[in-house]
């Protein structure tokens, strides 16, 4: 058998195998077909690519055939002979496997299905979890040369995906992406468990195989899912903000991915952490809506008045990595999305010209204990929150940090749209605000590029000396003017820079 194509589907096939019904002249790879019985190997000759007869149990059989081939294709299915599937959803699936570089997959499954991590759910694309069924298990090249010496562990099979999870640990702790369920491939499994071996044998294996090898159950649980929504919702929030998350999550649209990511401030004995993902499997608290979204940290060094400032966009851009969509909305967890506009987002995506890298929107922010005559005072800005995940187009700057920089080196344009988020972070007590008021001063002037700020700083200033005034019954003696001096009005600049509040 030659590999002119990309993908390899082996079948362990009986007399009663469903394989023809994807052996079709359409199909995008190749099939080898091992008979594990002699009165099936002399009933479908000619089918497959190659056809070889030779007992014994799926995985030894499959090891027993791969073990010193080179591994020339990018994916390797292993589809038992009961499900019933065609050439046009395996293609499919292949090209999504593909354009998601899964590691280790499985299409959802109807029929004879014993667990719900396996039923379709038309709402996501791919789910990523933490144990997979081993009916329709799909390779990449490398993760196949890395666990192959595992297929022969047992005969049936049961607790290899404990042992794959495990032998999969990463710098950071889990693969949280190693296991995926393709949602949009729906395969059928149409016969009973047990029916072609012991179930009771196989029960005994998985107990030897966990006690040989200092193995735990897995949860079986959804770790993380790709919407098939086209952008990503990206929440940056820290231990003070994560009472806000849940009201920050009742505003986001159903169909838009959740990537959540806490930042960590990290002492220096702990600062090789620094600057690095640092993927945690834990929940949320009052996260009730039943969903699990892509959770992360990311640590940064804070040392106390060492003159060091925390790089967010750092983390803003760590976080803008584990988005999948094609566009992503960033937001703060003490901010709010106005749910009537949720339309306006997927138009402004479905109509965006070529060269739009990004969209303004509004933020509007509610300042308390600064009072004019209407009223509790309102600070609006506005700011680029919608824009293309692109390799290049990233966060800047270590005071507010923004996308509009690299949205204009990349040679694109930003649009306008008629978005409104509203910020809750400024209805606070006085001291509270006023320590944020001067800690975005700080960072903005002890920014390596403090210029590209100037006008913020002045807004800053012009913000915080309304907020002393109002609050004292007295004029100002903050020295606006000194804080500006030396910040050059001449240099390159992008107009309607966006404030981060």
């Amino acid at each position: 058998m030659t590999n002119l194509r990309k993908y390899l589907v082996i079948s362990t096939i009986g007399q009663d195998s469903l394989h023809q019904f994807y052996c079709s002249d359409n199909r995008e790879f190749d099939v080898m077909l091992v008979a594990y019985d002699r009165d099936a190997y002399d009933k479908f000759q000619g089918d497959g690519d190659l056809l070889v007869y030779k007992q014994g149990r799926k995985f030894e059989l499959i090891h027993h055939y791969l073990k010193d081939k080179e591994l020339n294709y990018d994916y390797y299915l292993f589809l038992d002979d009961d499900i019933l599937t065609t050439a046009e959803d395996l293609n499919k699936f292949f090209a999504i496997c593909r354009q998601y570089q899964t590691k280790i997959s499985h299409p959802a499954v109807i029929g004879y299905n014993h667990h719900q991590l396996l039923k379709p759910d038309n709402n996501y694309l791919l789910t990523f979890t933490d144990w997979v069924e081993l009916q329709a298990v799909c390779f990449r090249r490398d993760k196949l040369a890395e666990l192959l010496d595992t297929f022969t562990e047992n005969k049936s099979g049961y607790g290899l995906p404990e042992l794959w999870w495990k032998r999969s640990i990463t710098p950071w702790g889990e693969d949280l992406r190693l296991f995926a369920i393709i949602n949009e491939v729906v395969v059928n499994h149409t016969r009973p468990y047990g029916q072609t071996y012991e179930l009771s044998e196989a029960v005994k294996e998985i107990k030897e195989l966990y006690k040989k090898h200092n193995i735990e159950s897995t949860k079986k649980a959804v770790l993380a899912r790709v919407y098939k929504g086209r952008y990503s919702v990206v929440i940056i929030f820290s231990q003070e903000d994560q009472k806000h998350i849940q009201k920050c999550l009742d505003t986001v649209p159903p169909e838009a991915e959740i990537i959540l990511v806490k930042t960590v401030p990290v002492s220096v004995d702990e600062s090789y952490h620094s600057g690095r993902l640092w993927y945690k499997d834990w929940e949320l608290t009052n996260v009730t809506k039943g969903v699990k979204h892509t959770f992360a940290e990311f640590h940064y060094l804070d040392v106390e008045d060492s003159g060091i400032i925390p790089d967010f966009s750092a983390a803003r851009n760590a976080a803008k990595s584990l988005a999948t969509r094609e566009w992503i909305l960033s937001l703060d967890a003490d901010e709010r999305l106005i749910t009537d506009q949720h339309e306006l987002i997927n138009e402004a995506i479905e109509h965006a010209p070529g060269d739009i890298g990004g969209f303004i929107s509004g933020n509007v922010s509610n300042i308390a204990n600064v009072k004019d005559e209407k009223g509790m005072f309102r600070n609006i800005s506005r700011q680029v929150r919608l824009f293309r995940n692109l390799n290049g187009l990233d966060w800047t700057g270590r005071g507010h940090e923004t996308v509009e920089f690299s949205i204009e080196e990349l040679g694109l344009k930003i649009q306008e749209i008629p978005l409104c988020l509203f910020h809750t972070g400024y209805n606070t007590d006085y001291k509270t605000m006023e320590a944020k008021l001067n800690r975005n001063l700080d960072r903005m002037l002890k920014d390596g590029n403090p210029m590209r700020y100037k006008e913020l700083i002045k807004r800053e200033v012009k913000a915080l000396t309304k907020f002393e005034e109002k609050n004292n019954g007295s004029k100002s003696t903050i020295p606006g003017g000194e804080l500006l001096r030396g910040v050059q009005s001449g240099q390159r600049r992008i107009h309607n820079t966006p404030v981060y509040l």
